[in-house]
């Protein structure tokens, strides 16, 4: 992607996580939940945006996924980087992997059902049903997406 630091026309591709959010705050795994920034997660965006126009990086274009957490932290960060003339893209297939039935569960919770706070790489955390909140097909966000793609828990293989 074309990005202009100072004179020179460059292609990079800057890779960004999304600020803490609350329920990372709280020890507790977000997933495909749309769970919003924590202060802390706003202050790191906006130190982020700092760092871009400090360096002047300058974007063409910017992908998110679907989450609240993931677009405000581009938001803030591009605010302020003055970096407000970007096409923004927001994509499912950008979202955490699903962490299934942990999904809002503090990890001492977790520990206790599980006997570990988290799971191994390739390991998929129990899935939730159809009919829980947590599962996306019912989530307008997702409406465009065909109801076999999303996931009930997912690996981060």
């Amino acid at each position: 992607l074309p990005i202009s630091f100072g004179e020179a026309m460059v292609r990079r591709i800057v890779l960004v996580n999304s600020g803490e959010s609350l329920w990372c705050a709280e020890d507790m795994a977000c997933g495909w939940s749309d769970v919003d920034l924590s202060e802390k997660g706003k202050k790191q965006a906006l130190e982020a945006g700092r760092l871009f126009k400090e360096i002047g990086c300058k974007f063409d274009i910017v992908f998110t996924s679907k989450l609240r957490r993931a677009v405000n932290t581009a938001f803030i960060a591009l605010m302020e980087a003055d970096n407000v003339n970007v096409q923004l893209i927001n994509s499912w297939r950008l979202n955490d992997c699903h962490h299934g039935k942990l999904e809002g569960m503090p990890a001492s919770e977790v520990v206790k059902l599980y006997g570990k706070a988290s799971r191994g790489y390739g390991e998929v955390a129990p899935a939730v049903d159809e009919d829980d909140e947590r599962h996306p097909n019912e989530d307008p966000l997702y409406a465009s997406v065909p109801p076999a793609a999303l996931p009930a828990a997912e690996s981060e293989k």
